[in-house]
Parts: structure tokens; sequence; C-alpha cells
């Protein structure tokens, strides 16, 4: 599959190999000058942290946009004077040779270095000016991802389970159906349960009478109101106060038995805010596959699931990679639509299937198992086969 990547509103975040670094440089024009540099913060001192990179058999810096021998910086007196904050240490330099073999292997010897020395950072320049970062670790805008792996997919597995349902997918909150029990009605008549009552409908009345100024629709009922329409509900503006800001009244009260009761009174097993009822933790949906995240895709019918993975693709690294796995994942979703099983979603529990709907996933598992010698009748049909015989 495509190597392992987090993907942000803001850019795709990969973790470089050596390979990549390699080839990004050998795919350069021939007889280009390349620089391979590690970035090295000053920690104490520059002169002691120069002397230390001598130590470790590195000769030459940037300093002050110009490479420079560290002998000689060591000896420049108005040098040492400055403060630098930290130095690009000069790891190796080559001109490209595309059919160089020996050239490629001291390259990626030195891009390792770099990554090493550098703490996962590697920095290229070329074309005399033009430089390009590479990171090996998980990184972007200063947030830390984990690398992905099998358990970080399984909610079953303490490490891939939602750290805030631990894997349930439902947690013990605010009911929707407790907050909205007629989703007929609108704000205007009432639709929100708490804010009923001589004290409570005072919470209602700024939106009832404000909801011109940010065109809310009061009369509209509950259940024809956009999803951007019932978070606000939930949120509020400065002209209301929202829901959430309802109940944490509420739970400042709750010194209160009628305030306590009332909590109660709301409360039941809800979605998972984060994990959305994947069961999966929330940041395993930054792994994409084709722009689709693993909640994405259990969350989809199989039908449709078998259509993701038939029409999936991959270049041509990738589909050798992929090739025995995505051959067993379309055979297993084409066996479940074989049965009848199609409109499913692999995110479906297991005690709100019928007795049929049980049976048959039952039926696919010793399907797909590819057993030979063995014979499987389908009671269902044989009961239609007898019932039609009976019937003439």
């Amino acid at each position: 599959m495509e190597r392992p990547t987090h993907q942000t509103q803001a850019s795709l975040v990969k973790k470089h190999e050596v390979m990549d670094v390699v080839d990004f440089i050998f795919r350069m024009d021939e007889g280009e000058k390349v620089f391979i540099y590690f970035e090295e913060a000053v920690k104490k001192n520059f002169a002691d942290d120069m002397k230390l990179l001598l130590q470790k058999g590195f000769t030459r810096v940037k300093f002050e946009n110009e490479v420079a021998k560290i002998e000689e910086l060591l000896e420049n007196k108005e040098a040492l004077k400055k403060k630098q904050i930290s130095v690009k240490v000069l790891v190796d330099r080559l001109v490209v040779k595309k059919e160089d073999e020996d050239l490629k292997s001291r390259a990626a010897d030195s891009i390792q270095t770099a990554f090493s020395e550098g703490h996962g950072d590697c920095v290229i320049e070329y074309a005399n000016t033009e430089s390009k970062l590479f990171s090996n670790k998980f990184e972007a805008d200063g947030i830390s991802f984990e690398e992905p792996n099998p358990n970080f997919f399984n909610f079953n597995n303490p490490y891939g389970a939602c750290k805030t349902c631990e894997g349930f997918g439902t947690v013990m909150g605010l009911d929707e159906d407790l907050i909205f029990p007629d989703k007929e009605l609108s704000i205007y008549e009432g639709a929100v349960a708490p804010w009923k009552g001589e004290k409570m409908s005072e919470w209602a009345e700024p939106l009832i009478k404000k909801g011109v100024m940010f065109d809310f629709p009061i009369h509209r009922a509950y259940k024809d109101l956009s999803d951007e329409e019932k978070q606000l509900l939930w949120d509020g503006n400065k002209y209301f106060n929202g829901l959430h800001d309802f109940f944490k009244y509420l739970e400042e009260k709750s010194y209160k038995i009628q305030y306590r009761v009332m909590l109660s009174r709301y409360r039941g097993k809800t979605t998972c805010p984060d994990c959305k009822g994947s069961r999966i933790r929330k940041d395993a949906q930054y792994v994409k596959i084709q722009e689709r995240h693993i909640s994405e895709l259990t969350l989809l019918p199989i039908k449709e699931l078998h259509a993701f993975f038939k029409d999936l693709k991959l270049n041509n690294s990738d589909s050798v990679v992929a090739k025995r796995i995505l051959l067993e994942i379309k055979n297993r979703l084409q066996t479940m639509m074989d049965v009848g099983l199609g409109y499913l979603s692999l995110n479906r529990l297991s005690n709100t299937l019928s007795g049929g709907e049980t049976q048959r996933i039952n039926l696919t598992r010793s399907i797909g198992s590819n057993l030979t010698s063995s014979l499987y009748i389908w009671m269902s049909r044989v009961l239609d086969c007898i019932s039609a015989i009976q019937n003439g």
C-alpha cells in the first residue's frame, strides 16, 4: 500500500526514507552540484560545539551563507564572537552522475548520516540557492504523529482503541434523542426539551428573539435544520448561550438535587465525539489512502467499499506490495455481497444483527477459508425449495 502518511488540512505529512532522498538527487540534471547538510543547534558555546563536530569527523559548516572550514572558524576571533543559534553541518558534496552506482551508494551513506546526526532531518542544497528539507519523522506544524503499525488500526488492541471510549464506540454523555424527543417541532414550538418550563425557558428566549439577527430559522422543524444550524444550537454565539453552556451551568449547580435529576434525565449512551463511533483512535484518521481514512471506509456499505477497492489506483511499487492483501479484501467483500449482505457496514455491531444476517456472516467465514471437499447447505434456500414443491 502507500507508504504510511498522515494527512492534515494544511499538508501531507510523509516519512522520508534514504532512497527517497537519493532518488530526488539523481533526478537532477547531469553535472548538478549537490550539498548534503544537517542542522546543528548551538547548545552552549560556539567554539566548544565546533570542536565537538571536529571530533565526530565533520570538517565544514555553512557559516553566514558560506561554506567554511571549522578549523578556520576556530581561529577567527571575530567569527567566534558572533551569536549563532544554529549552523548547517556539511556531510558531503557531490556532482550528479546518473549512471554511477558507487556515487549513489556514497550518497545513501551520507544521507543516513545526516538523518542520524540531524535528529531525523536532512537538508539538500542544489542549483546554488535551492534547498529541500527531508525528514524521517512524522512531524508537521509542531505536531508529532505516531508511526502507523497494524495495532494502530485495531480497536480490540489498547494501542489502537479510541482513548475516549476505550474502543466501545459509545460514551455516557448527553443524548440528542432525549434533548430533542420530537424532531417535528421547531425551536419556537419547544423542540429543546430541557428549555421548557417557567425558569429554563429563559435560555430559549434570546435565540427566539434574536435569531433573525443571524438568520436562524426558529420556525423550521428540528429535523429539517442543517448540520451547521444544529451545531449552532450546541455552541451558541454572541446573541445566545448554546446547549453546551446550559449543561455546564447545570453541572455547576449539581449540588442541588433538582439539577442533578435534570442532568440524569438527558444523559445516556451516545456516539463517541472523538472516533464518531468507529472505535479507532482519533489520530488513525489522519492516515489516508486515496483521500479516505479507515473510519470512513468501515462506515461504508460493503457494496460501496468493494467498489472503492476495485477502483483503487496505486503506483507500481505500492501495487506490488499490496497485491496479495488487496486480492484477499476484494474476495471477502465479494463473498459478503454474494450472500446478500452488501448493505451492511464493517462497523456494524454483532448484537445489532438479525439471526439470518449472523448465519450468513458465519457462512462467508467458511466459504472464505478456501476449504475443499466440503458441502455447504443454505437452509433458507432448502426451505424455499420445499415450500415451492408443496405449493405445486
